[in-house]
């Protein structure tokens, strides 16, 4: 999944190619809507990533900076990478920084602990509702509740890939079940209105007799 959403969103030309292929020339046109649109949330999850791997990253070099621990690079560059899991990697990226802090004190491990806690917060109230879930066109809930659905379903190694999982399966159930029944609902809609603009009005008045020619 994730090779495919990479090869996608750089190289799509020659895969779009041959999954049109694949389908009737009177599909063609609604399928390669369809590619275009996982094109763009592909392209979108990949600026969100980056741009969240650099926020969550700065967050904890200076938090941990702050706490004076040691090799604060290497643990922000840690916690940069657990990114790809959203809402989760980056609490659980602490375990090394923290397991090593209580190697110093149990008071530099809660320190430290504290400092991935408020990463953690920060980044399920600000950096993936406002960068993810904007780059991706989902709501947040909508991923929050993905990624546990994708961990449930395809197990950890899942959530790495779990927001193209969730933007395809949601792009999917909109162009090929939602899409077309709000179309053939406006369809009939339409009918019925016209329907009912030419049946002719009866308000029960006799048309007055026509005078005879005598």
């Amino acid at each position: 999944m994730l090779l495919t959403a990479l090869f996608i969103a750089i190289n799509p030309r020659p895969l779009v190619a041959g999954l049109l292929r694949l389908l009737p020339p009177a599909q063609r046109g609604h399928g390669s809507r369809v590619l275009a649109r996982l094109r763009t949330a592909y392209l979108g999850w990949l600026r969100g990533l980056a741009v969240a791997m650099v926020l969550i990253g700065l967050l904890v070099y200076a938090g941990l900076r702050i706490v004076g621990l040691k090799y604060a690079v290497a643990f922000a560059v840690i916690s940069a990478l657990f990114e790809v899991v959203p809402y989760f990697g980056a609490l659980a990226s602490g375990g090394p920084a923290v397991l090593y802090a209580l190697t110093i004190s149990p008071g530099k491990g809660l320190a430290v602990l504290a400092v991935f806690v408020i990463a953690h917060q920060v980044d399920g109230n600000v950096i993936s509702p406002l960068v993810m879930a904007r780059a991706v066109r989902l709501h947040p809930a909508v991923i929050a509740i993905g990624v546990i659905v994708v961990e449930r379903v395809f197990g950890v190694l899942g959530l790495i890939v779990a927001v193209p999982i969730i933007s395809t399966v949601s792009i999917l159930v909109e162009e090929t079940w939602i899409r077309p029944n709000e179309e053939r609902a406006a369809i009939g809609g339409a009918t019925t209105t016209s329907h009912t603009a030419a049946r002719p009005l009866s308000d029960g008045r006799r048309t007055p007799d026509r005078p005879s020619g005598g």
